[in-house]
């Protein structure tokens, strides 16, 4: 599913097929070093990918390119829309690929847990 998004959402966006395989790592989670070293590809390729990728997709940074796919891609359906008002809300990213049956991520990474005030 989230295949299919990633494809969706790279056709749209006029992205090359190289472009696409880092975006989807991105969306993943992983980062730009994390897909360089799993899609075999230097680092600097892969900082020139996310580059035009941000140029062609209007964004600046990997987070708000995670913010337009998900806005994009599960905002236009009902259980989309429940979907991105939770991610937005708990401002998460999410360490598991999201679809539209999962209303939020099932894990969060351990910068995303609050913090505890007691002293």
């Amino acid at each position: 599913m989230l295949d299919e998004d990633i494809d969706r959402f790279s056709v749209r966006f006029g992205l090359t097929p190289a472009e696409t395989r880092v975006l989807f790592e991105i969306i993943r989670g992983n980062g730009l070093l994390a897909a360089a070293a799993r899609l075999n590809i230097g680092e600097t390729t892969a900082r020139t990918h996310a580059r035009r990728i941000f140029d062609k997709t209007g964004t600046k940074r990997q987070t708000e390119l995670i913010h337009r796919f998900f806005e994009s891609t599960y905002a236009s359906t009902p259980q989309g829309a429940q979907t991105e008002k939770n991610y937005r809300r708990l401002r998460l990213m999410p360490s598991v690929p999201m679809t539209p049956k999962q209303e939020t991520p099932i894990t969060l990474r351990a910068f995303d847990r609050p913090q505890s005030r007691e002293r």
